[in-house]
């Protein structure tokens, strides 16, 4: 991410193992990214295998440089399942994700589990 973050001009997104949201090990990570990125979106699918012969939980995380963002926002997946056949459709789907915002500013490394 890292890497990515340095020659990046301007928008960027990873498809990555949810674990860096909650994973005390990951506290650096998380810190590193609320310093040095905005974090425009983060796509949590928390037990629905988006992959599925990986067996790994995914969230999509997207990052931007621009100080205009002031919000960032967290998006859950509600359900245990992706439905089969989903498309880019079905994840903009009314409903589909418990979403919330969250001041830029107050990312840190502490855990980003938000919702309800």
């Amino acid at each position: 991410m890292q890497k990515g973050v340095e020659i990046c001009k301007g928008e960027l997104g990873f498809t990555v193992s949810r674990s860096f949201l909650e994973a005390d090990k990951a506290r650096n990570l998380r810190t590193w990214l609320a310093q040095n990125t905005r974090i425009r979106e983060i796509l949590d699918f928390r037990d629905a295998y988006v992959f599925k012969n990986v067996g790994i939980n995914t969230a999509i995380i997207r990052t931007t440089k621009s100080l205009a963002v002031k919000q960032a926002k967290f998006r859950r997946w509600k359900n245990k399942e992706l439905p089969l056949g989903y498309d880019s459709a079905t994840l903009k789907r009314s409903g589909a994700f418990d979403e919330i915002s969250v001041p830029t500013q107050e990312l840190s490394g502490e855990i980003w589990s938000f919702g309800n």
